[in-house]
């Protein structure tokens, strides 16, 4: 596996639940997964103030909103993100949207 995964989270405020999740996927997956992950988290206009540097063991890029949207929206626009910053290539997408 050479590839990274990217995995996006919507966020309201609630940093210490984001640091808890994070810790539960990396004690979840081989060490080797978790090298390839890449956590993309869309902060839906937060009114309380985080030190990211806690976060760093892991390889995060964190939108942040300036008003807040709806975690509906923000997963949207979270998606819209990871499309136009990452290349697809035909081998990645193999086999998923094919009807049978």
């Amino acid at each position: 596996m050479t590839e990274n995964i990217k995995i996006l989270i919507p966020l309201y405020n609630d940093w210490d639940a984001l640091e808890l999740l994070l810790t539960k996927i990396k004690h979840s997956v081989t060490s080797e997964l978790f090298a390839h992950l890449n956590f993309v988290i869309v902060d839906d206009c937060s009114s309380i103030e985080c030190d990211v540097n806690r976060f760093g063991s892991y390889k995060l890029e964190i939108i942040r909103l300036h008003r807040n949207v709806s975690h509906q929206k923000a997963i949207a626009l979270g998606l819209s993100y990871i499309t136009k910053e990452t290349e697809f290539s035909k081998s990645s997408c193999n086999g998923f949207g094919r009807r049978r």
